[in-house]
């Protein structure tokens, strides 16, 4: 990676075309850019629920439809009844419209003579105020009218508009939207109310709402970045460089949604706000390395080439756990939420892409040279982070104790966490969809529908009584559930055929299935479509209801589960499908597939730490102080009642994913202090104050940026952005108090380090200190020493320098000179050991020799503190590396002279 920043530093003209390019590409492919809002979005896409229920809209026809209510005390007014019905007449003829059903069409069956007329209730207009109202009695006492057509009062009818599944899904939303409303249009000024409302209108407004959050949000979380770099930086690069990599980072994602037909949802909508608030966190841990090496005296490159040669390691780990954070969370079945984290891992690839092309590119060439009056190097000094580190290494019990309290507790808050999956819970009580939504299931019906299906296998099975019956079962314990509003099958088509023949007046079957057969005769074929099959083998049970919490939906179907396993006949097979059942069936993966999407991120934290610093407890210190974050998150949305739901699922993943980055660069710093002091105290408050600023910085940017989501329109947006701030000021908790007292319990070394050190051929059988340890112990030997190259005539220690360490040649040539003048050359061919200087190990030996490099080389230095690390953290290693000492500086006192060096390789080799 370092090699591929160096060459776009090399070659800024090519990588200035690339980005011209790509951005010329993505503005050319945005007008194709959509905006796609469907019920399906909320499901599992492929589920044999989802199977099921296809198979259910082709036999009993969609229940995806529009509701047109008029509202007036003078409803039956001719003129009035008029204007409807030529409404009903413009809305039949869309395209995309299967039927509608209302007073209209629906037969008012009565016995006049001998004969039983099927003409619909306002197939002729009533002449009076008495014949309206006669009219409006014997509909109400229409199992297929009252809650459904006509409310109790009178004073509000409604016309369900059925839509054609296949063509709705390929005409716009907003052309549909405005066509139904065009038609229902002039009834607006003759009644005293007029609304539209179902699926299209939800879409619309879903779509409308997508848009004016862009133009809110996208624009205040720029401003807000614009300020907090200002703030924290203060130099025209620190402010110019972020917002130009964000810029560009959501140009090109928007560009690859568009070409690859990804369309804009509720959830991804907000994939261009988290670009610009997470993209921007690395920014600033780079531009911050760049001004730390020009107030230590680089010029612009060597500042550049360090901030490369220190910060690439991190930041590639860090986009790694953030962009693998966003994946995680398409561990969710649920279509919308998969396409998030699809859009949302791309859009963070890119930007890594982006940011390190970009940023080192930049700065080489307009980075500031001066210092900025007021700017922070965050080199070691007395500050917050210092003081806070400080503190948390003082009192490591009582924190430990508090942490694990504060812990468990959220834990056992989060028990409350509802679940929901509902487009209507998208929108607040105020707005204007939830208002008509009420509205309705006060005047008429709920909105939300779903279908008992009920298979008897056989033909002619609901041509019989008895199974009639078993339906009737199911509705009257529907009737009697109040979470439900409407009901209706087959049975209430037969009841009411029965009941106008006998002139009984009250709804009831009939006692013979010869008689069905008979009744069945004054029925229309196609009025009977929608309620059962053309063999009578599978009937279906319409429920309307006005649950759009999934939570009450799932405890209300439990129970009518039960007490159809517990009385309906064996024989009959029941499934409950709908839109409505879809969503709800949905929502019970959301708990699981949360916790899997956080147990993978716990996983991958655990790795990657675990392997940058090959040191499982490295890996565990990561873990925990993301376990907190995690807990506290599902604590606060039990202790408030905020659901689990499209989006609130996927915080837990993207938390974790981005707060680690904020633990990566800490143990990185930490580390690389830890190589140049023995003192541990000293390394962990060194790294804490160094890394405050950014971290904090990035804190803050990543809170008020998060926060700007719940300027939405979108009631789990809002949810998203106020539970994401508020994380993030957890992370920034941990990681200065958890994470300082987790590391005083370990000392890191990184895998890149131990891949980098230089591992010379011969090490492993040319030097006594090396024996019996295969190549990766000596790599961790090397690591944890110190490694120096010197020049030729340097002088590594003398007579009047002491020196309490041991060195081994790595590479050139050294000269020992005794005080017996028996002077030995080492070199790195193999002819000789490679160590020396063992007698500076024992008090009083160190000054009586002088080593001089006679070629260029490169030495390891070992001192006592070192080789104790050493036996502390790798004790296997360690108890090799002192093993061999002990001969080697047996052989010293045996040898009695003080000053010889050690045996030669061929004594060694023997």
């Amino acid at each position: 990676m370092q090699y591929f920043i160096r060459w776009s530093l090399r070659h800024p003209i090519a990588v200035l075309l690339f980005f011209l390019s790509v951005s010329f590409l993505s503005i050319f492919a945005l007008p194709s850019l959509e905006i796609h809002v469907s019920p399906q979005a909320l499901t599992i896409k492929g589920s044999e629920a989802n199977k099921f229920h296809k198979q259910t809209t082709q036999l009993f026809g969609t229940d995806n439809i529009a509701i047109l209510v008029v509202s007036d005390a003078e409803l039956l007014d001719n003129n009035k009844l008029t204007l409807v019905r030529d409404a009903i007449t413009r809305i039949e003829r869309l395209p995309y419209v299967n039927q509608t059903q209302s007073l209209f069409s629906v037969p008012h069956l009565r016995v006049e003579g001998d004969f039983v007329r099927t003409a619909p209730f306002l197939a002729e207009f009533p002449e009076s105020q008495d014949a309206a109202e006669q009219l409006t009695e014997a509909a109400l006492r229409s199992p297929f009218v009252r809650k459904n057509l006509l409310s109790d009062d009178g004073q509000s009818m409604a016309v369900n508009i059925y839509l054609d599944d296949g063509l709705i899904n390929t005409v716009a939303n907003a052309k549909i939207h405005q066509e139904l409303n065009a038609a229902v249009q002039p009834l607006q000024a003759h009644f005293a109310d007029t609304f539209l409302i179902g699926t299209p209108q939800i879409r619309e407004k879903i779509a409308e709402r997508i848009l004016s959050d862009a133009k809110v949000i996208v624009p205040t979380a720029g401003i807000i970045l614009f300020f907090t770099l200002l703030m924290v930086l203060r130099r025209a690069s620190g402010i110019l460089i972020p917002l130009s990599t964000a810029s560009i980072s959501v140009l090109w994602t928007l560009g690859l949604m568009a070409a690859l037909g990804i369309p804009i949802n509720v959830m991804t909508t907000i994939v261009p706000v988290l670009l610009i608030i997470i993209g921007s966190t690395e920014d600033i841990h780079l531009i911050s390395e760049y001004y730390h090496g020009v107030e230590s005296g680089y010029d612009r490159k060597r500042a550049v080439l360090r901030m490369i040669r220190l910060m690439t390691l991190a930041v590639m780990l860090t986009f790694l756990t953030s962009g693998l954070g966003f994946l995680a969370t398409g561990l969710n079945p649920i279509q919308m939420v998969r396409e998030f984290a699809i859009v949302s891992a791309s859009g963070l690839a890119i930007n890594f892409l982006v940011t390190v092309l970009l940023v080192p590119l930049l700065l080489r060439y307009l980075g500031e040279t001066k210092t900025t009056r007021g700017f922070s190097t965050g080199l070691p000094r007395i500050g917050l982070g210092e003081k806070m580190a400080t503190f948390a290494l003082k009192n490591r019990a009582p924190l430990a104790i508090i942490t694990g309290i504060v812990m468990l507790t959220a834990m056992l808050l989060s028990s409350g966490i509802n679940v929901n999956n509902s487009y209507l819970q998208y929108f607040d009580e105020q707005s204007d969809i939830r208002r008509e939504a009420n509205l309705l299931h006060e005047k008429l019906s709920g909105l939300e529908t779903f279908n008992i299906i009920v298979d008897g296998h056989i033909d002619g099975t609901f041509e019989r009584v008895n199974y009639l019956n078993e339906l009737v079962k199911i509705q009257n314990y529907l009737r009697d559930r109040p979470a439900f509003d409407f009901t209706l099958s087959i049975a209430d088509y037969i009841a009411t055929i029965n009941s106008t023949v006998n002139d009984s007046g009250d709804l009831e079957l009939p006692e013979e299935d010869e008689v069905v057969e008979s009744l069945l005769l004054f029925v229309k074929k196609e009025q009977l479509n929608h309620y059962v099959t053309e063999d009578f083998s599978r009937a279906n049970i319409v429920v309307r209801h006005n649950l759009s919490a999934s939570a009450d939906l799932n405890r209300e179907l439990s129970y009518l589960r039960n007490h159809i396993d517990n009385v309906i006949d064996k024989d009959l097979k029941t499934t409950i499908t709908g839109s409505s059942i879809l969503s709800s069936h949905a929502s019970d993966f959301l708990a699981e597939s949360q916790a899997k999407s956080l147990a993978f991120m716990l996983v991958v934290i655990f790795i990657v730490i675990a392997l940058l610093f090959v040191n499982v407890k490295a890996g565990l210190l990561a873990v925990i102080p993301n376990m907190f974050v995690a807990s506290g998150l599902f604590g606060i949305m039990g202790v408030l009642g905020i659901p689990l739901d499209t989006g609130t699922s996927t915080i837990a993943a993207i938390a974790l994913g981005i707060s680690v980055d904020h633990t990566m660069h800490f143990l990185v710093r930490y580390q690389k202090i830890a190589k140049t002091t023995n003192s541990k105290q000293q390394a962990i408050t060194q790294a804490a104050s160094i890394e405050l600023r950014p971290v904090a910085a990035a804190t803050v940017s990543l809170a008020a940026g998060f926060a700007t989501l719940t300027l939405s329109g979108f009631t789990p947006v809002q949810y998203f952005g106020a539970l994401s701030a508020t994380v993030m000021l957890l992370a920034f908790y941990a990681n200065f108090m958890i994470t300082p007292l987790l590391l005083s319990y370990v000392r890191l070394i990184t895998l890149w380090d131990i891949l980098s050190v230089p591992m010379r051929r011969g090490l492993k059988t040319q030097c006594t200190l090396f024996k019996g340890m295969n190549e990766l112990q000596i790599r961790h030997v090397l690591a944890l020493g110190k490694i120096e190259n010197y020049p030729v005539n340097s002088v590594i220690y003398s007579a009047s320098r002491r020196e309490k360490q041991l060195f081994v040649l790595l590479k050139g040539q050294v000269v020992v000179n005794p005080r017996d003048e028996s002077q030995q050359v080492l070199r790195d061919d193999g002819t000789t050991d490679r160590i020396f200087g063992t007698g500076s190990m024992i008090d009083g030996w160190s000054h009586q020799c002088h080593v001089e490099v006679t070629e260029e080389s490169q030495i390891l230095a070992l001192d006592w503190d070192r080789l104790s690390r050493i036996q502390k953290f790798r004790p296997r290693t360690g108890s090799i590396l002192f093993k061999n000492l002990s001969v080697i500086l047996a052989r010293l006192v045996e040898g009695s002279t003080p000053a010889r060096t050690l045996s030669s390789a061929k004594e060694f080799n023997t």
